[in-house]
C-alpha cells in the first residue's frame, strides 16, 4: 500500500540496545489497557514513546502504530496509514476498509465505520498507537479521531502520545470511564529508577536536579556532568551542548547538518550532504546512543529525538537553506511529492510547490486530499498564485469539494478573473470549464445566470476537461431545478447518473442522485424520494464526499421526502445535516429553499416561533436575490403551508403551571419518574401528581404525545 520510505511511518520504534526496566510504568500502561483510550500527554523529553513501545514489547501486545507528522492534518491521509499499520498487525486482515480509504474523496468517517467493523469481526486484539499527536491541528483530523474514540468495538485499544491534550472531548471520556491517563508525573523517573541509569553519576543532587525528568537522566548517564539549574530549559541546553560539543569534528558536522530532516537514511544524508559515508556516521551516531530512533525494522530509516533535533538545528542556523534544497530535489526524484513541499517552504522554493500543485491537484483531487491542496496553497505568495492558473483552479476545486464558504470561493474565482486577464497564453480549457463550474456551483443568487453558466461548463468540459463533465451536467440538472425546468432536470440527472464516467465521479452522481429525488418528492412521490435520496447518501458515504454540498442536497432531498411522507420529525433530522453546508450556499437561493422547508418542518411538530423566524429568514434573502427563479415559488408555497398549520393549532383550556411545565420539559429521553424527580429535587410522589395533571390537561396519555401537543402550542419555545 505504502513506498518503502513512508512505510516508516507505521513500524514502531526500537528500543535501545539496553532498555531500562520500569515495571512501575509498565503496570499503569497494563490498568490504562483496561479503558478504551490511553492517554500519554506529557512534555518534551519524557519517554512517553519508550514506555509505550517497551510496554507493547514486553507484554507482546498486538499493535498497529503511527508516528504522526504534518502531513496527517489532511484526515484521509492520517486513516490511510492507521488501516496500513492494522494491516501490518494482522496479517490476513480484511482488504475491505483500505479499498474505502482510498477511494474516499472527502471524509474518512465510511471508511472508519467499516474498519471497526471489520476489527469487530476479525476479534483479534489490538491496540492502535498514534505517536506525536501534537503534531496534528486540523479540526477534520481530529474530529475523524474522536469518531473512532466513541466507536471502538471491545477488542481494540487507542493509545494516544502526545505533548498537548488533543480536544477529543476528554471530559466526556473521562466521565464515561472510557479514557486512561499518564502523565509527567507517571512518567517521571523516581530515585529508584534513576540510580541505574545514572551508574556513576548517581547523586541526590542529580536526581533533585533532574526531577525526574528522563531525558535529563539520560544526557547526565552519557556525560557524567551535573546540570547547572534545575530550570527544565537550561538543563535541556547545557546537557545538549555538553554532549554535542563532546564529539569529534565530523560527527558534530554531521548530526548538526542533518537535524533539518524529519527522517533520515544513507541515501538521503550523502544526497543532502554532497558526500558518501554517511552510512557509516549513522553507525557511529547509533553506537553512540546520540538520541536516535530506528523507524523501521531494517535500520535504514531514523530519527532523532525531538528535543536534540530542535537543539541541533539552532546550531546550524542559516546554513539549512541549502540543505532543504538538496533535500526537496531527493524526495522530489523519489516521487515523495508532500515531503519535497515541506522542504522546498523551508528554503522559499515557492515555484517547486506551485509546480507540483499543479502537476498533481487532479490526482489529489481524486484521492480525496483537498485538505492537502488547501495546505499547498497556503504557503505560496499572493502574486505567484495569481500568476499560475492551475494552482488557482487547484485551489478553488478543493474549496468547491469541501464546501467552503461562498465569499471565500469567490474571492479565488475573482483572483482567477484577473490571472486569465493577465496571463491568455497560460489560461486553457480545462482552467476555464473549471471558473465556469464553480462560478455556476457558488451564483445561485441569480438563478438565470446560473443555468446559463451550468450550460457553458459543461459545452467547455466535454471539449477539454473530461474530467469535470459529469460534476458539470449535475449542475446544469440542478440549475435546471432551480430554475423550475423540472422535466429537463430529471431528464439530465438521469443522463448523468448512467454516464460512461459516471461511477469515478461521486459528486456528479450524488448531485444527480439529489436532483431526481427532489423533484419526486415535490410531485409527492414520497417513497420515490426517499429511495434516491437514500441511494445518493449511500454513494456519498461510499466516496466519503458526506460533507460536500452534493451530499447536503441529498439529505435536502431526503426532508422533502419525509414532509411528503407526513414524518416532520425525520424531515428536521435530514435538514439539520443539510444545513451543515451553509456557508458555501450562504444567501443564495438554495439557502431560502432549505430555510423554507425547515419552516415547514418545524411548524409541522409544533414550533410555530422558530418556524415563523425560518421563514422570515428565508424570505430575507430572496430579497436579497437577483433572480431567485422558481424558488420564489416555492418559499411561498411553504409559506401558504406555515399559515395552514398555525390555523389549525390546538388550544387548551387550563394552563399548565411552572413545575408542570419543568416535569413536562424532562420528558424528553428516557427518564424515569424517580430520575426526573432527582434532577427536580422533587419526590417521586410529586412528580407523579404533574405527570397525571399534565395528561389531562393537554388531552393526551403518554409522554411523546404531550411534547408533541406542547410543542404545538408554543410551551417549549420559550
Amino acid at each position: 500500500m505504502f513506498d518503502t520510505v513512508r512505510r516508516s511511518k507505521i513500524t514502531p520504534p526500537r528500543l535501545p540496545a539496553a532498555p531500562v526496566a520500569r515495571p512501575r510504568v509498565d503496570a499503569l500502561l497494563d490498568a490504562a489497557a483496561a479503558k478504551p483510550v490511553t492517554l500519554v500527554s506529557a512534555s518534551a523529553g519524557y519517554g512517553k514513546t519508550s514506555a509505550v513501545e517497551a510496554w507493547l514489547t514486553t507484554r507482546r501486545v498486538p499493535a498497529a502504530w503511527v508516528s504522526v507528522d504534518a502531513h496527517d492534518n489532511d484526515a484521509l491521509h492520517l486513516w490511510r496509514y492507521v488501516i496500513a499499520s492494522v494491516e501490518r498487525a494482522l496479517p490476513g486482515f480484511d482488504e475491505t476498509p483500505r479499498h474505502r480509504v482510498l477511494t474516499a474523496e472527502s471524509t474518512p468517517e465510511p471508511a472508519i465505520e467499516v474498519l471497526l467493523a471489520a476489527l469487530e469481526d476479525d476479534g483479534r486484539p489490538l491496540t492502535i498507537v498514534l505517536d506525536d499527536l501534537h503534531l496534528v491541528t486540523d479540526r477534520r483530523a481530529l474530529d475523524s479521531l474522536k469518531y473512532a474514540a466513541f466507536r471502538l468495538p471491545p477488542t481494540v485499544r487507542l493509545v494516544l502520545i502526545t505533548r498537548v491534550d488533543p480536544p477529543l472531548r476528554l471530559a466526556y471520556l473521562r466521565a464515561a470511564g472510557r479514557l486512561a491517563e499518564v502523565r509527567d508525573a507517571e512518567l517521571a523517573f523516581t530515585p529508584e529508577e534513576a540510580a541505574p541509569l545514572l551508574g556513576p553519576a548517581a547523586s541526590e543532587e542529580v536526581e533533585a536536579r533532574c526531577e525526574g525528568w528522563p531525558v535529563a537522566l539520560r544526557l547526565v548517564a552519557l556525560r557524567g556532568a551535573a546540570p547547572v539549574t534545575g530550570r527544565r530549559r537550561d538543563v535541556a541546553a547545557y546537557l545538549t551542548a555538553e554532549v554535542v560539543d563532546g564529539l569529534p569534528d565530523d560527527l558534530r558536522d554531521f548530526l548538526e547538518r542533518t537535524s533539518m530532516l524529519p527522517r533520515l537514511s544513507a541515501d538521503l544524508c550523502d544526497h543532502v550532504l554532497e558526500r558518501d559515508d554517511s552510512a557509516a556516521l549513522l553507525d557511529r551516531v547509533v553506537r553512540a546512543n546520540l538520541f536516535v530512533v530506528a523507524l523501521d525494522e531494517d535500520g535504514l530509516w531514523w530519527r532523532y529525538h525531538a528535543l536534540f533535533a530542535d537543539y541541533l538545528r539552532l546550531r546550524l542556523g542559516e546554513r539549512a537553506t541549502a540543505l532543504h534544497r538538496r533535500a526537496c530535489d531527493w524526495f522530489e526524484m523519489h516521487g515523495l511529492h508532500e515531503d519535497a513541499v515541506d522542504h522546498a517552504a523551508a528554503c522559499g522554493d515557492f515555484e517547486m510547490i506551485a509546480r507540483t500543485l499543479e502537476a498533481e491537484q487532479v490526482q489529489m483531487s481524486r484521492s480525496g486530499r483537498a485538505a492537502t491542496i488547501e495546505r499547498w496553497l497556503v504557503l505560496l505568495p499572493r502574486a505567484l498564485v495569481s500568476e499560475r492558473p492551475g494552482v488557482l483552479t487547484a485551489g478553488a476545486l478543493a474549496a468547491g469539494g469541501l464546501a467552503r464558504p461562498r465569499v471565500e470561493v469567490r474571492r479565488m474565482l475573482g483572483r482567477a478573473d484577473q490571472a486569465r486577464e493577465q496571463h491568455p497564453e497560460a489560461w486553457t480549457g480545462y482552467h476555464e470549464a473549471a471558473r465556469v463550474l464553480l462560478a455556476a456551483l457558488y451564483g445561485d443568487d441569480d438563478v438565470a445566470t446560473t443555468v446559463e453558466r451550468s450550460a457553458r461548463a459543461v459545452e467547455l468540459a466535454r471539449v477539454d476537461a473530461d474530467t469535470l463533465v459529469v460534476p458539470a451536467m449535475a449542475m446544469l440538472a440542478w440549475a435546471q431545478l432551480l430554475a423550475g425546468e423540472d422535466d429537463a432536470a430529471l431528464a439530465l440527472a438521469r443522463d448523468t447518473e448512467v454516464h460512461p464516467d459516471a461511477d469515478r465521479r461521486p459528486f456528479g452522481v450524488v448531485g444527480a442522485l439529489s436532483v431526481q429525488a427532489v423533484i419526486a418528492a415535490e410531485r409527492e412521490n414520497s417513497l420515490v424520494a426517499e429511495r434516491l435520496a437514500e441511494r445518493a447518501l449511500f454513494e456519498a458515504a461510499r466516496a466519503g464526499v458526506l460533507e460536500s454540498t452534493a451530499a447536503g442536497c441529498a439529505h435536502f432531498a431526503a426532508a422533502l421526502g419525509a414532509l411528503a411522507d407526513g414524518r416532520p420529525a425525520d424531515a428536521e433530522r435530514a435538514l439539520h445535516r443539510a444545513r451543515t453546508i451553509e456557508p458555501a450556499i450562504d444567501g443564495g437561493a438554495m439557502h431560502a429553499w432549505v430555510l423554507a422547508t425547515f419552516a415547514r418542518a418545524l411548524a409541522a411538530r409544533g414550533r410555530p416561533r422558530r418556524a415563523a423566524q425560518a421563514m422570515e429568514a428565508a424570505r430575507g434573502i430572496l430579497a436579497a436575490c437577483i433572480d431567485p427563479g422558481a424558488v420564489a415559488v416555492r418559499v411561498d408555497r411553504a409559506a401558504g403551508a406555515l399559515a395552514a398549520l398555525e390555523a389549525a393549532a390546538p388550544v387548551v383550556t387550563e394552563a399548565l403551571s411552572p413545575a408542570e411545565v419543568s416535569v413536562l420539559r424532562h420528558f424528553e429521553g428516557d427518564r424515569t419518574a424517580r430520575g426526573i424527580g432527582a434532577e427536580l429535587y422533587l419526590s417521586i410522589n410529586t412528580v407523579k401528581t404533574h405527570i397525571r395533571a399534565i395528561y389531562r390537561k393537554l388531552g393526551v396519555s403518554t409522554r411523546e404525545d404531550a411534547l408533541a401537543r406542547a410543542a404545538a402550542l408554543g410551551l417549549l419555545d420559550t
